[in-house]
């Protein structure tokens, strides 16, 4: 696996991977992450951060992430 890039726009932390013939996008925020796994033949690399970047799809994103915390702190308080 090796790392290709990694940036921080706003609270988000961005890790592009490459592995197995895959781009890997990693997402974190705080504790949590959300990975993705592009085949390369599907994308360029510059296409994919267009794509996980894009306003829609950070929007879904950081819902996920709400979801995410919503359901560990329900657990941790069973």
């Amino acid at each position: 696996m090796r790392i290709i890039k990694e940036e921080t726009l706003g609270p988000l932390k961005y890790t592009y991977l490459q592995w197995n013939n895959k781009f890997l996008v990693k997402i974190e925020v705080g504790s949590y992450e959300q990975t993705y796994k592009v085949p390369e033949t599907e994308t360029s690399l510059a296409q994919l951060e267009k794509s996980v970047t894009s306003d829609h799809f950070v929007e879904k994103v950081f819902k996920r992430f709400e979801e995410m915390d919503e359901d560990f702190s329900a657990v941790l308080e069973e």
